[in-house]
């Protein structure tokens, strides 16, 4: 690129300016642009006229201050104006550039985080132009949703999808009374494959199927690491039509034609016949010499009695070493039906031993000492209730009569904690006795856990009954005083004006008055007692009380 006398346009972007600003700068030095007409027959140098040069003289007429001739104040905007740019109108800039910079969002910058191609796969697609448009189109049964203003497009899957390879997940409904594929596959070149549900109201079914020849298995599998290894099979369907399993099948209950185990519940093989009944009677007990289970009614041979009716067990072991005597031993064991067990048994060839009742189920009697299982304490049940068992429930009988917060009381001193086994105890505080909480019928009330009462009382004056005191005085000091009167006039006889009178010797007579004198009598009414406090007690007896607190 060269040097452009155009550029920059006055419609171009303003992106496009500093590369090619700098085009015009690297044109005029490296390329050396000069207008050789007007730079004709001048020279280097300070005279007027010539090619103005920094060599520190003054150049002649090249003033610095003053551009083309004019001074700095020429070009002051007191001196002219510029009118100011619109997009319709040109002013300092043009419109054509006021418009682009009025597109520009403040803080905006030129083509930042964009892309210019978009890579789909092995495609890559370019941008043809400045402003070009990526448009996303939506194939079968994918929906589109563009959403402007968060500017985001939604993709979704709409119906069905007609092929995939993978898939997460499997919806579908089948209509009343029909059927319809979920999974469908081919094996090799013939051999078909599908999951499908199907049926009507109330009877719908789901089916695995293979499809070709009909012998198609049908596999579940385990695999180690990778899908790499099957570490279990098991078969639902093989050619013949046959089902295997690698563990245990547990069921409510088989029906159909089951064929002999040929291994235990431990694993061991199998080598004998299992226990077969024999269907017809055998009362001859000695001729019950093959293992199995037997029938006997009636009359008996060789029994522990004469006549009995029930069942008999025959049982075939070996024996190699240990203790006893090396050979096959030969056990029955008949369970008549008087609930009572009985057996014997033989080695190799020899003679039976005798009969012996190991128990009897209806009452049975033991002996030595015998064990069984223990029942929880909650078990109600007819089981045998071992001395655990009862021991157990008796400690869980006294901790429902004696619960966190009841008494106990006794003459002993142990801690109910060491004589039942549980819980904690404290002794209750001395001398106090128990009183039943609530409102009493003299309307006194008392609360749970609250005390009172005194064991000895000093009455107080209100406490004392209603009562008086009475006193006696003697006659001591009793007296009389005399009066005598003389008369003035009178016959001698008392009679006449004067004081009465009623002497004959002298006209005088003395009266004697026998009313007392006033006068008092202090009566003095000592105390008694020593005000000391009375037994407040009724008779006890004094025992141990414990309270349980855990």
């Amino acid at each position: 690129m060269a040097y452009d006398i155009n550029f920059p346009a006055d419609d171009s972007y303003l992106s496009d300016f500093p590369a090619g600003d700098r085009e015009q700068n690297r044109a005029l030095k490296d390329d050396q642009i000069v207008n050789a007409g007007r730079l004709r027959g001048l020279t280097v140098g300070n005279e007027n006229g010539q090619i103005p040069i920094n060599n520190g003289t003054e150049n002649t007429n090249l003033n610095a201050a003053l551009l083309n001739g004019k001074a700095s104040s020429y070009f002051a905007t007191s001196n002219h104006t510029h009118t100011t740019a619109t997009q319709s109108s040109n002013g300092y800039i043009s419109n054509a550039d006021k418009k682009k910079l009025d597109g520009i969002a403040s803080g905006a910058e030129v083509n930042q985080n964009a892309f210019a191609n978009v890579k789909v796969g092995s495609t890559t697609i370019q941008s043809d132009a400045k402003q070009d448009t990526l448009e996303l189109a939506a194939g079968t049964n994918i929906s589109l949703v563009g959403d402007a203003n968060n500017d985001k497009v939604t993709i979704a899957v709409t119906g069905k999808v007609a092929s995939a390879t993978t898939a997460n997940k499997v919806n579908n409904t089948a209509t009343n009374g029909s059927a319809i594929d979920l999974v469908a596959g081919t094996m090799a070149s013939s051999d078909n494959f599908r999951i499908r549900i199907g049926g009507s109201n109330d009877a719908g079914y789901a089916e695995i199927a293979t499809a070709d020849n009909g012998n198609e298995p049908i596999y579940i599998r385990q695999y180690g690491p990778g899908f790499t290894t099957a570490t279990r099979t098991a078969t639902i369907l093989d050619g013949s039509g046959n089902t295997s399993f690698p563990g245990t099948v547990t069921a409510p209950n088989f029906n159909g034609k089951a064929t002999k185990a040929t291994q235990d519940s431990d694993g061991n093989t199998i080598t004998s016949t299992y226990l077969k009944r024999n269907p017809s009677a055998q009362n001859d007990m000695n001729a019950c010499t093959v293992q199995g289970i037997y029938r006997f009614d009636g009359q008996l041979k060789n029994a522990w009695t004469s006549t009995s009716w029930g069942t008999l067990l025959v049982f075939n072991n070996n024996y190699n070493g240990g203790s006893g005597t090396t050979g096959t031993y030969l056990v029955q064991m008949a369970f008549p039906t008087d609930g009572r067990i009985w057996t014997r048994q033989r080695v190799n060839t020899g003679a039976w031993e005798s009969w012996y009742c190991t128990a009897y189920t209806y009452s049975p009697a033991f002996s030595g000492s015998p064990t069984a299982p223990t029942p929880a304490t909650t078990d109600n049940s007819t089981r045998v209730a071992t001395t655990a068992y009862v021991k157990n429930n008796i400690s869980e009988t006294l901790k429902k009569v004696y619960p966190v917060g009841s008494i106990y009381m006794s003459t002993v001193s142990t801690n109910p904690a060491t004589l039942f086994g549980f819980g904690t105890w404290e002794a209750m505080p001395a001398g106090r006795v128990l009183l039943a909480q609530g409102k009493s019928s003299w309307g006194t009330t008392y609360n749970a856990g609250s005390t009172g009462g005194e064991a000895t009382h000093q009455l107080t004056v209100g406490e004392i009954p209603n009562h008086n005191h009475t006193g006696s005085i003697n006659t001591a000091g009793e007296h009389t005083h005399s009066l005598t009167l003389k008369a003035l006039w009178g016959d001698g006889n008392g009679r006449g004006n004067g004081w009465a009178g009623d002497t004959r010797d002298g006209g005088s007579r003395t009266n004697t008055f026998s009313t007392v004198g006033n006068h008092t009598h202090t009566v003095t009414i000592n105390s008694t007692g020593s005000g000391q406090p009375h037994n407040n007690l009724q008779p006890y007896i004094s025992v141990y009380m414990w309270k349980r607190t855990v």
